[in-house]
């Protein structure tokens, strides 16, 4: 048996053999083969050069493992999986630790050139490592097609293949089926799982003349399917990478009805026709189109993974669509791929194609076949979907970057497309002829360049570009050097302007603001931010020639764009159109739109005041006020309505109270309608309810009121002052704000504040105006002690409810008073007291001294220094006066009232006794004469004075020895008084002496009277009507009445009065 390039060399037969002989000179007891166990499997084991069809038919229908020689199974003869088998296929485990194994592997014999393995309808082969953990985790499939010639696949597989972890497919060489590959999956009951395993390395025939529709790696064909979820596809080469190996894909084939999906792995380093992925059904004929064309439509997905480095002749460098052929990509990277169109994926639809050497568009398969465009689409869509993933790094040599559309049934719905670059039109995405529509939803197109024309977007004559709100697109922020950032049109290939429609409004809701940016025409000037030019009117269609126009919208119409891109378009390059070129149609978004209509309608005090206008109270109606519009979508991840601000409106009473809001997005990305709302921007005093009601033609009406508050708070301003004024020790004060209410009617403390100089005043807000269970609330305040300063605290509420209080604080003053009068009520002054009281207080006052502040003698008032208990003593009597020694005690309470902030005890009046003596006058008799009634007169004098009588005279009898005066002054006005007696009425027989109060009569006997001579009879006068008694007593009474005016005159004396 030959051993050359097929199992182990002779190199490797040496070190096994001598390993061989060392363990056996070591142990005669090691086990040469470890068998793996499979519990849920027959299980059978391959010595060198084993018969593996046998064990497969020895294990019929049971499910079977056999675990390949650790070396070389040469295949003589295809290995065939019948229907009904279950078949796992695993390397050996070598005969020891230290020899070196490569793994197991299905080698093909010389001469052998048939399919190595053919698993049949019903079959199922899994290729996989060996789950004992103990050989090199490499099964392979090696064709040997450089030293074998065999042009059939490797692997035909009409039932189930799975290549698991450590499986290799490997090795074909001029491989020339049509609709086959290295690994061919044929037939709607076949599939081939890729979970880790790898295909690599398989060459269609290099011949594109004879050697077309089929695929290095893998075909999968006829309504076979293929699921990728982890492993390696890489350095297929399709039979030229050329635009004439048609349907020829280094990588993998869909072909005539076949399904692929890619949830992981890569497919990197193929080439052909088509690079990576080639999705085909071209349908020649009319016959051929009708014929099944769901059933015939060849179908990718791309959930994941990574399609990179692959190369592509004609287009698609990572996919290609092609004919009756769709392509979904959910997720998943399209990365560093090349093509002269569509570096990334190329998809097109055979309606019209271009014409060799000028790309002018000519009739294609439709036309040709009776189809109308839009029959065309439904049959042979060749469409491509983009919800997801990331399409980068990508290069084309002529259009299309990114994405190369040549196709009615493209959308581009979600994801990246970054970082692409095409030396002619469309860096991102290219539009290729006036046949076909792209259309790209809720994308952000930002960041663009051209190196000429369009940084953006770029159109040419043929083309047309549409912008609408739902499902729309953001394009700012792009460059281009010549002209058109954003926007440009040029006629390149023809003469025509491009119709342009623009939205007044970008993706989410926010502000467009188009303007013109450069032209093609000589003096015209780029845009100029401080000399912007007239804005482009949007809504409405306009032609576009030669020029260019720019975005300068709003940051915040940007960022909410940022918010609901599904798909950005960015940093891609070409000189027309770095973000997106056509020369067909582009549709930003689909038609649909709404509106909201708002209306605002003012309530005070129940009443409607909208119509008011400027008379309005308050002010609001004069000034306008600001409504924001709200955008709202749910969340799936945070389960909540999110609310975004597409746009703020003013409404004024000049308007009417109202405004319209046109051309906002109608559905969001999943196609459920958006709904809107409004946030008013705060009206002081209002509150502001919104109704919002959707409308029969899907548009918003939103009534808003505006309702006068009840205010919940109010404030309360306290203002200090001081009199006579504050003083120099004092910086602030703290008050208790005291809140009254039913709920409390005794107060309670709401808050404490403190005021500071010098201002002395403070304002406390946030008060409630009304108790939890609903009762209104009174405020005033308590002042926290201030010594010697007495405060009067008034509380006002105003006619907006706000609170005023004033604290008035007044030094407080104190003093005592009393008077000093004598037994008749009259003043007396000359008295001195003591005073005592609290803090050991003690003072001396003398009637009208310095500490006597009332000067009116006999009236006494001082000033105390605090309140409290005091004593009052009479230490000296006013001269003449008895001293009333008696203790008299008074309180003296403090102030109550800023009104009357001093307050005075009053002893009242202090009467003094005169002092008074008794006088006794004693008569003495000397003699024998006959004693009679005598009147004696009390005088009494100051010094240096005459005496004056005091009293009426009194009269002693005959018999009397004395008579007593009692109770006589012994001072007049502070002065002392000397009194003395006179004797009146002495009797001629008599003679008085008075010593002091002796009055001493001694008799005188009568002189001897002699004789008298008869007196002479007097001549008898003539009678006149009065005789001589009658003047006798007139006489008399003349004499009596002399008497009683002297007893009168004697009554007057200054200050003794007999009692």
């Amino acid at each position: 048996m030959t051993v050359r390039n097929r199992g182990l060399s002779s190199c490797k037969w040496f070190y096994l053999f001598v390993v061989l002989v060392v363990t056996s000179l070591v142990t005669l007891s090691v086990t040469p083969v470890l068998q793996a166990h499979a519990a849920d499997r027959q299980e059978y084991i391959c010595e060198f050069e084993c018969d593996i069809q046998a064990f497969i038919d020895e294990a019929g229908t049971n499910p079977a493992r056999i675990v390949l020689y650790d070396g070389d199974n040469m295949v003589t003869s295809t290995i065939i999986i019948n229907p009904g088998q279950d078949i796992e296929m695993v390397e050996g485990e070598p005969f020891s630790p230290m020899v070196y194994s490569d793994g197991s592997l299905l080698n093909r014999e010389d001469g052998f050139a048939r399919s190595l393995i053919h698993v049949k309808e019903g079959g199922k082969l899994t290729l996989q490592a060996n789950p004992s953990g103990k050989t090199a985790s490499n099964i392979g499939v090696y064709a040997r097609g450089e030293y074998v010639s065999a042009s059939s696949p490797t692997i035909l597989v009409e039932g189930q293949l799975v290549l698991g972890k450590g499986s290799k497919v490997y090795g074909a060489r001029n491989l020339s089926g049509v609709y086959q590959g290295a690994i061919t999956v044929t037939g709607k009951n076949a599939s081939l799982m890729i979970d880790g395993g790898t295909v690599t390395d398989n060459w269609r025939a290099q011949d594109p003349s004879s050697t077309q529709y089929g695929a290095g790696n893998i075909a999968v064909t006829k309504g076979a399917r293929l699921i990728m979820n982890s492993g390696l596809v890489s350095d297929g080469h399709g039979s030229a990478v050329s635009g004439a190996s048609y349907g020829e894909t280094g990588g993998i084939g869909v072909y005539n009805g076949g399904y692929a999906e890619i949830n992981g792995g890569e497919v990197t380093n193929n080439e052909g026709f088509g690079g990576g992925i080639v999705a085909w059904t071209w349908p020649q004929n009319r016959t051929a189109t009708l014929r099944d064309p769901e059933g015939e439509r060849s179908n990718v997905v791309i959930n994941g993974g990574t399609i990179s480095k692959n190369r592509a002749g004609f287009g698609g460098g990572g996919a290609l669509v092609f004919g009756n052929a769709t392509l979904v990509m959910n997720g998943g990277e399209i990365t560093e791929n090349t093509a002269p169109n569509g570096g990334g994926v190329n998809t097109m639809d055979l309606y019209v194609w271009g014409a060799d050497y000028t790309w002018q568009e000519i009739d294609g398969e439709g036309p040709a076949q009776g189809f109308t465009a839009e029959e065309w689409k439904e049959l042979v869509p060749g469409s491509f979907t983009m919800n997801g993933g990331t399409i980068a790094k990508n290069e084309a040599s002529r259009t299309g970057g990114g994405v190369n559309v040549i196709s009615n049934t493209v959308d581009l719905r979600g994801g990246e497309i970054l970082d692409n670059t095409a030396e002619g039109q469309g860096g991102g995405v290219y539009v290729a002829t006036k046949t076909y529509t792209a259309r790209i939803l809720n994308a952000l197109i930002t960041d663009n360049t051209s190196s000429a024309i369009g940084g953006g977007v770029w159109t040419c004559p043929t083309g047309s570009v549409t912008f609408y709100v739902t499902d729309g697109v953001a394009v700012a922020n792009n460059s281009a050097k010549k002209f058109g950032d954003d926007l440009a049109h040029l006629n390149y290939g023809g003469a025509h302007a491009a119709p342009i429609r623009l939205s007044e409004r970008m993706l989410g809701g926010g502000i467009s603001q188009w303007y013109d940016d450069g032209s093609l025409a000589t003096g015209t000037t780029r845009f100029d931010p401080d000399n912007t030019g007239d804005l482009r009117t949007p809504e409405e269609v306009f032609e576009l020639s030669n020029a260019g126009i720019k975005n300068v919208s709003p940051q915040e119409s940007l960022e909410i764009a940022k918010k609901f891109a599904q798909l950005t378009i960015s940093g891609n390059a070409a000189p027309l159109g770095g973000g997106v070129g056509t020369n067909g149609h582009v549709v930003f978004g689909t038609p649909e739109q709404t509106s909201i209509q708002i209306e605002k309608v003012w309530i005070v005090d129940g009443v409607d005041v909208t119509d008011s206008g400027e008379d309005l109270t308050d002010g609001y109606a004069g000034n306008p006020v600001h409504v924001d519009v709200l955008r709202k979508d749910y969340s799936a991840q945070s389960g909540q309505v999110e609310e975004t601000i597409v746009d703020t409106i003013e409404l004024s009473w000049n308007a009417g109270w109202k405004t319209r809001i046109d051309n906002l997005p109608r559905n969001n990305a999943d196609g459920d309608p958006i709904e809107y709302g409004v946030h008013e921007h705060d009206v002081e005093g209002f509150t502001s309810t919104a109704m919002v009601e959707r409308q029969w033609d899907g548009s918003w009406l939103v009534k808003l009121t505006n309702t006068k508050d009840e205010p919940t708070v109010t404030s309360l301003r306290l203002a200090k002052k001081w009199t006579p004024g504050a003083p120099s020790n004092v910086e602030s004060l703290s008050f208790d704000v005291i809140g009254t209410s039913d709920d409390f009617p005794d107060g309670r403390v709401i808050h404490t504040v403190d005021v500071t100089a010098p201002n002395w005043t403070t304002t406390v807000t946030d008060l409630p105006i009304k108790t939890d269970a609903g009762h209104d609330i009174s405020y005033s305040v308590r002042e926290h002690d201030v010594p010697g300063y007495v405060s009067v605290v008034s509380s006002k509420k105003n006619d907006d409810g706000t609170w005023v209080v004033d604290v008035e604080n007044t030094v407080k003053t104190y003093d005592l008073r009393w008077s000093k009068t004598g037994e008749d009520g009259e003043l007396l002054g000359g008295g001195v007291f003591q005073v005592t009281g609290p803090d050991g207080f003690e003072l001396l006052v003398k009637d009208d001294s310095d500490a006597d502040l009332d000067k009116k003698p006999g009236v006494f008032q001082i000033s105390i220094p605090v309140a409290g208990e005091y004593t009052l003593v009479e230490v000296q009597a006013p001269a003449g006066y008895e001293l009333d020694a008696s203790p008299r005690t008074i309180r003296v309470d403090e102030p109550t009232s800023v009104t009357a902030p001093h307050t005075s005890g009053v002893f009242g009046a202090i009467v003094n006794k005169l002092l008074r003596t008794d006088i006794t006058v004693e008569k003495h008799w000397v003699g024998e004469g006959q004693k009679v009634d005598v009147q004696f007169q009390l005088l009494s004098a100051i010094a240096g004075e005459d005496p004056q009588p005091v009293g009426d005279p009194v009269m002693l009898a005959a018999g009397a020895t004395s008579y007593t005066w009692t109770s006589l002054p012994m001072f007049c006005d502070g002065k002392k008084l000397t009194y003395s007696v006179r004797e009146l009425t002495v009797s001629d027989n008599f003679t008085s002496t008075v010593d002091g109060f002796v009055v001493t009569n001694t008799f005188t006997p009568p002189t001897p009277i002699p004789p008298m001579p008869p007196t002479p009879q007097i001549p008898e006068l003539s009678k006149t009507g009065i005789d001589v008694s009658a003047l006798g007593l007139v006489s008399l009474l003349l004499l009596i009445g002399g008497g009683m005016v002297l007893r009168r005159h004697r009554k007057t004396g200054a200050c003794g009065e007999l009692r």
